[in-house]
């Protein structure tokens, strides 16, 4: 599955608006990165905002900032960078073969990749829909279609097994629901969940 916002690239998080993101958060979607930027450039700032913005800053150290940690990455991240400029670039004027950039890419994927953040549930719901979506609600049997013209996010995988357990990616642990269907299997999960405590 893509990323809802238009980036191309593999859906990783659901938002709390339903919406599966590439990004832990929207803003941080490559699309949407863009389209904030073209949509902020040439605009210029006040003057009154100019001079605040240079006030808290004007003659402060990168310390005071944003802290002694912060500030000793940021400077050794900038002498690394000069170091990679043009020519003193490793890979200057080479380009990756197709072979060594689909293994990059399947290193760096899931948990392996660097801004991984958890989210397994998340993951893991994506490759269940992936693997067992269907085009109708397995409970109301509304149809993807129909769905769409009211709702502008894919159904849900409902994970069936007690306790939850999304690792298994087999049909019988997942079901594909439309989001009210969902929700009260949801709270029909949980009130069991209580009643069984209870005993």
């Amino acid at each position: 599955m893509l990323c809802d916002y238009g980036c191309g690239q593999e859906a990783l998080f659901l938002m709390t608006s339903g919406k599966w993101c590439c990004s832990d958060f929207y803003t941080k979607c490559p699309r949407n990165r863009k389209k904030n930027s073209d949509k902020n450039k040439g605009k210029m700032k006040s003057s009154e905002h100019r001079k605040k913005l240079g006030d808290s800053r004007r003659g402060k150290t990168y310390e005071e900032l944003m802290g002694v940690e912060e500030a000793k990455r940021v400077k050794e991240l900038r002498r690394n960078q000069k170091k990679l400029i043009g020519k003193d670039n490793p890979m200057y004027g080479k380009t990756h073969t197709p072979e060594s950039i689909a293994i990059m890419s399947e290193k760096n994927k899931g948990e392996n990749h660097y801004a991984w953040k958890g989210g397994k549930a998340c993951y893991l719901h994506n490759q269940a829909q992936k693997l067992f979506s269907l085009n109708y609600c397995e409970i109301c049997n509304i149809s993807a279609e129909e769905y769409a013209k009211t709702n502008k996010i894919k159904f849900d995988m409902h994970c069936t097994s007690t306790p939850k357990d999304y690792t298994i990616m087999e049909k019988s642990n997942w079901e594909c629901l439309c989001r009210t269907c969902h929700r009260e299997r949801e709270n029909d999960t949980n009130s069991k969940l209580d009643y069984d405590s209870s005993l």
